[in-house]
């Protein structure tokens, strides 16, 4: 409630038992601002299938939330995930209703299912609990999204405003501006009636510059039409897309979204990891709490 900015550097927050936040910051008018560097999300996951769960939340009495070389692994549901069609909040690592500024940042292996509204397995830029929304800024820079899952229990055409993605942007109004640029998309599982593996556009301007996109799977539940990696999914929305590679045609990768100058399609992104090696860095013999054998 005070004026201060509030840190967080070389911490880790690890095996967490959170029914819906892990972290929750919610400031007051004088706007503080978080900042957290160099910390790690690992292993904490939901004990409760009404609530999803959120590794990081701030609220619009929060000016700013500032990540810098964060690791956010296997944290969420089981991997992969038990769908649960019933789950009563947004779900994702990162929920900013406040200016999000991310560098350096890694998501591996985590899951997140379900939503009354949109639903991102990575973050979410948009209204929290109390119907305040993101008014922007944000810049999501240099981060790699790898491994990670979002689904959707449902099906049918009730169901077509629960949308997710890697990154769900549903910002305040639609001029608010989120910058994605230099982040790797890579072996991303989606599974929902708009729910890219990629980013989804719900409300907002959005422009993606230089970032891969590859191995992205979108399960059987997807509406026909929607782009395996980038997705705009409603009329008050603007995406634009540049000097970025995809591993798949360009019918395929992106829908809604303007396609602009220097992008490259079907192309193989040439990345060291391969599936088969991030599935063996991975102890399947944990049950419901499946976690990397090592750090990563």
């Amino acid at each position: 409630t005070g004026t201060g900015d509030v840190g967080f550097e070389d911490c880790e927050f690890r095996q967490g038992k959170t029914g819906a936040v892990m972290m929750f910051f919610d400031g007051a008018s004088e706007t503080p601002t978080l900042r957290l560097r160099n910390c790690v999300f690992a292993e904490n996951r939901t004990t409760s299938d009404s609530e999803a769960p959120y590794m990081l939340k701030t609220t619009r009495y929060t000016k700013e939330a500032v990540l810098e070389n964060c690791l956010f692994v296997s944290n969420g549901l089981a991997f992969p995930s038990r769908v649960w069609s019933h789950v009563s909040q947004q779900g994702g690592m990162v929920q900013a209703a406040s200016r999000l500024t991310m560098s350096g940042c890694k998501f591996v292996a985590n899951a997140v299912s379900g939503g009354n509204a949109n639903t991102g397995a990575l973050i979410v830029l948009g209204a929290d609990n109390g119907g305040q929304q993101f008014g922007g800024p944000g810049t999501i820079s240099n981060c790699v999204f790898a491994a990670n899952e979002s689904v959707w229990g449902d099906t049918g055409t009730a169901y077509l405003s629960k949308v997710g993605g890697m990154v769900t942007v549903h910002a305040g109004n639609a001029s608010a501006h989120v910058d994605i640029v230099n982040c790797t998309f890579a072996y991303n599982l989606a599974d929902g009636l708009i729910d890219p593996a990629g980013v989804n556009v719900v409300q907002g301007d959005v422009a993606i510059r230089n970032t891969v996109f590859c191995g992205g799977i979108i399960g059987q539940k997807a509406q026909e039409g929607t782009g395996r990696y980038v997705v705009m999914a409603a009329a008050n929305a603007s995406c634009r897309v540049d000097y970025s590679l995809f591993d798949c045609i360009q019918d395929e990768a992106v829908s809604g979204a303007t396609v602009g100058a220097g992008n490259v399609f079907g192309k193989d992104a040439k990345l060291v990891t391969r599936p088969s090696e991030i599935q063996a860095l991975l102890d399947t013999d944990a049950g419901d709490h499946t976690r990397f054998r090592a750090g990563t």
